[in-house]
This record gives C-alpha cells, sequence and structure tokens, in this order.
C-alpha cells in the first residue's frame, strides 16, 4: 500500500491534505476493506481510496480477499462435464485451487480430448482430469468419440466374414459360408443383439 499526497508517495502529511491510497494485491487478490483511523481511534472518512487528513496521525489498515473466479462448463455434445473442488460442485474457485473433472459419457462415446483454457484463450494443463486454478476464470470444453467396440466369433466347420469393430447402434452385416455339405444349425447373440 502506498499514499500519495499530489502523486507523491508520502509517510506524514499536514491537516486538510488530500491523501490518495494506492494497493497492489497479491495474485488472486483483491482489495475488500480499506479503514482509516486517527490516534483517537476515530475512523475517517475514505471515498475511493482518498481522505481527508485529520489533526492528528492515522493508521490505515487494508484488508484482502481471495477473488473467486468462474468455471465455465462449455457446451458439448456426447457427455456432460462436472468440476469439483474439495469433492463438491464448483462453479468458481480461487486461485491455486485443485480442480477435478469428472466425465459422463452418452452410450456408445468415451471421452476424447479436454481442454481448459484461461480468460485470455491461453491453454491450462490438465493431468490425470485435474488442473490448477489460475488467477483466471476458466472454460471446460470437452469432445466424446464413438467406441469402436471389438467383434468376436468362432464357427465350426465354415467361415464368416464380419468387421473386426462397429459402434454403437450401427449395422453389422455377418457373411456365413458353411463348409461343403454343411448348412446353418443356429446363430447365438448376446443379450440386445437381434438378427434381421
Amino acid at each position: 500500500m502506498t499514499a500519495q499526497k499530489d502523486g507523491t508517495a508520502v509517510t506524514t502529511a499536514n491537516y486538510q491534505d488530500t491523501i490518495s491510497l494506492s494497493f497492489t494485491s497479491d495474485t488472486g487478490y483483491e482489495l475488500d476493506t480499506v479503514t482509516v483511523m486517527d490516534s483517537n481511534s476515530n475512523t475517517v472518512a475514505v471515498t475511493d481510496n482518498t481522505f481527508t487528513m485529520p489533526a492528528l496521525a492515522v493508521t490505515v489498515s487494508a484488508v484482502f480477499k481471495k477473488i473467486d473466479y468462474s468455471i465455465t462448463i462449455a457446451n458439448m455434445s456426447n457427455g456432460t462435464v462436472t468440476a469439483q473442488k474439495d469433492g463438491n460442485t464448483a462453479a468458481t474457485a480461487n486461485y491455486q485451487d485443485t480442480i477435478s473433472l469428472s466425465f459422463t459419457s452418452d452410450t456408445g462415446y468415451e471421452l476424447d480430448t479436454v481442454t481448459v483454457t484461461d480468460s485470455n484463450s491461453n491453454t491450462v494443463a490438465v493431468t490425470d482430469n485435474t488442473f490448477t486454478m489460475p488467477a483466471s476464470a476458466v472454460t471446460v470444453s470437452a469432445t466424446f468419440k464413438k467406441v469402436n467396440y471389438g467383434i468376436s466369433f468362432s464357427i465350426t466347420s465354415g467361415s464368416i466374414t464380419i468387421p473386426e469393430t462397429a459402434q454403437y447402434e450401427d449395422t453389422v452385416r455377418l457373411v456365413i459360408s458353411p463348409d461343403e455339405g454343411y448348412g446353418v444349425d443356429s446363430i447365438t447373440l448376446p443379450d440386445g443383439v437381434t438378427l434381421t
């Protein structure tokens, strides 16, 4: 904190001098309250960080508070993201708080990428779905991709042509070719899979 008279830093002043106060906050903090008390413990009025010097010595006190920076979850498709601080859902956080991200994918999708950017569009490092809150609001975005499910099969006395993978709700075409002298006896599919 600096006290100034006519733009010059001062530690003493005369009665009725106009004194301006300037403050420098640590990263992640902002000025909360300013109090000026004279030597008789009377409060001196402060307006816009300026006061008029009384006919007594004064003590200036300032209190700084942590800044609550917003956490915005961007609109996305095929899943959702939740930000948490200390195990609770968080829409704001303070500088250097640890923020955990949890993801819920729609059926047939999985997390592909996650990006956190600050208010200046700088990328914030995310490790194991956790990041350290910068001294800025952030936006969290994620992309979800379709899951490629493996297809396995077994066949006796013939061959089958089938793709190795498929995605949720894909139509998969099976081409079954029995060996000479054999026919298709039965086809067994997992629950929820239909054959048409």
